[in-house]
Formats: C-alpha cells, structure tokens, sequence
C-alpha cells in the first residue's frame, strides 16, 4: 500500500529588494567638459595712418646734349638719342641731328663711306671703309683720316694764302675771279693718302691762262711765299668758242727740279658752271695721281720724289669756285 503524498505548501518566496545601482564609476571625458568662457579683451583702437612718403622722381635716362632721350619717341631707341630706332638712320651711334651727307639713308655718325651713297655700306676687305669709296676696296688696311663737310665740325684749320674765302651753307667758297690757294693746317698727315673733293666752278675770269680748280697734296711753302706741292685739278679752258673741259696733274711752282710737269686730259664734255664734280688725288711714294670721277675719263699718274710729305690745300685759279666736302683717306 502505498503511502499518502503529502504536498507540503511551498514557503512564498523572499521578497525581492532591488538596490540602487550604484552610479558610474568613470571619469567624465575632459574633453568634453567646457570650460566657463572669458569675456572677450577690449579691443584696442588700430594706430593711425601715416600718409606715404612722397615718391621720389624717376632719375632722368642718359640723354645728349642735343636732344632728351625718348622724349616723344614711338618704340624702342637703342641709342637713346630721341629717334625711334624704326627711322633712325644711324639706330646704334646717337645722333640727333641725323645728318646724311650723301643721302644714302645711313647717317654720316654710321656711315662707313661719308660722301659716296653706299645703302648696303658692302665692306669686302674689312677694313672699315666701304667698297664705294675705299681706295683699295680688295685690300685691308685704308682708313680715315679726316674729313670737313663744312658743317663746323671739322678738326682741322683752313689757312688762305691768297684769294677770299668763305664757310656758307656747308661749302667752302673762293669768290675772287682771279684765283686763290688756301692750305689745311693741322697735325701731320702721313706721307701717303688719298684725298676726295667735290668741286664746283661757278664763273670764270675775262683773261687768264686757264679757268680750273682743285686740290693740293703734299703742299708746303715754296720760295718767295708761294705754294709748293702737287694739284689736281679741272680745268676749263679759255678761247672763243667753249672747249671741252680738262683734268689735270702738276707741280708746283713747275720749275722746281728743273723738270715740271703739266699733264692735261679731255674729259669728252664742256665745264658745268655750277656743277659739282669728284677729283681723287692719290700720292704713294714717287707716285702722283689725279682722276676725275667721272665716266670713263682715264686718271692721270706722275712718278716725281720731289715732295714727299706735305698736307692738303684747296685752289682755284682764273676762276670762283666752291667745295662741297674734303675727305682724306690713309693705308697702314
């Protein structure tokens, strides 16, 4: 038999006391905490404005004596001489005035052949003259020596021994009919050179021997006060009836040595009054040379050791003349 379950009642449960949970133990992230703010600082008032310095004015640009630089100038002006290089006839020399003596578009500071029109101013030997008027243009070693364009700028110092001369619109003028002779006084020239004129005879004397003008080389002082020395010379002959003009070559005076020498040549064409024409006188050593510029006219040459050195002169004879430019030549 089995025995009697006896079901026990269950004890109730304990009642549940629920703690407080205890606060975090975690240190609060510092860098979330904000920190109290400070009132802004007074703001200081800005300092006042000194007022600029006054800017000191731009130095002036190299200049000549002629002409402000670039004053009004259009484009560059390499030679600063107020001539835009676009028209300077001479873009790397300064020179304001722009004098061009023989009109070839190259200024005469620049120009490598002053009283002959050279535009390509060609140089073939190198020496610094151009083709167009070097004595010797296959041949290095000419140079320039002097020259009087009768502008007022020339070095050297004319010396009239006879006859009236006169400076006026650059040419040097002889106005007496009967003639004169003048001689350029100024340091030594070499005893060799070339020497270029041009000429112009403006009217002749009633009477005389010839109507000629020209240049003197290696002149000096002959006996009795006159002029000593070689000439080249264009002459227009006296007479009735017009005759063609001559180029010449002689000593003078014509005695010394006893063996003058007066050589002439036609020039197939009567004197221009009023024209200008090119004589070249050359002396090298014993040699004598006169040519006349001009077409197909053959120079005339002299051997003679009776002068070897001298300076330059101007003359006319039996006639009033002027010249247009002198221009004296050199060989090393």
């Amino acid at each position: 038999m089995q025995g009697a379950r006896s079901d026990a009642p269950r004890p109730p449960d304990a009642p549940r006391t629920d703690a407080p949970r205890p606060p975090d133990a975690r240190t609060p992230d510092a860098s979330r905490l904000d920190a109290p703010r400070l009132p802004d600082a007074p703001r200081v008032p800005d300092a006042p404005r000194m007022p600029d310095a006054p800017r000191a004015p731009d130095a002036p640009a190299p200049t000549n004596d002629a002409a402000p630089a670039d004053a009004g100038v259009v484009g560059s002006d390499t030679d600063r001489d107020g001539i835009a290089d676009a028209v300077d006839n001479c873009p790397l020399v300064a020179n304001p005035d722009q004098a061009d003596e023989d009109g070839d578009r190259v200024g005469n500071a620049c120009d490598n052949c002053l009283i002959d029109a050279n535009t390509d101013q060609a140089n073939r030997d190198g020496d610094g003259l151009g083709d167009a008027c070097d004595p010797r243009p296959m041949m290095p070693g000419d140079r320039l020596l002097y020259a009087d364009l009768f502008d007022g700028h020339a070095t050297g110092t004319w010396a009239p021994q006879s006859g009236t001369w006169t400076d006026a619109a650059g040419q040097r003028g002889q106005s007496n009919a009967t003639g004169g002779t003048e001689q350029l006084t100024m340091p030594a020239l070499p005893s060799n050179y070339t020497v270029d004129v041009d000429l112009r005879i403006d009217a002749l004397a009633p009477i005389a021997l010839r109507h000629a003008a020209g240049v003197l080389m290696r002149v000096g002082t002959a006996g009795g006060g006159g002029v000593s020395g070689y000439a080249c010379y264009l002459d227009s002959p006296p007479g009735l009836t017009p005759q063609n003009g001559r180029v010449g070559l002689t000593r003078l005076p014509a005695q010394v040595g006893g063996n003058g020498f007066d050589d002439r040549t036609d020039i197939g064409a009567l004197i221009q009054l009023g024209t200008a024409y090119r004589l070249r006188g050359q002396v090298a050593g014993d040699r004598v040379r006169c040519q006349l510029r001009l077409g197909t006219v053959q120079p005339i040459e002299q051997r003679d050791g009776t002068y070897s050195t001298g300076s330059i002169g101007l003359a006319s004879e039996g006639a009033t003349a002027r010249f247009d430019h002198v221009v004296v030549y050199g060989t090393n």
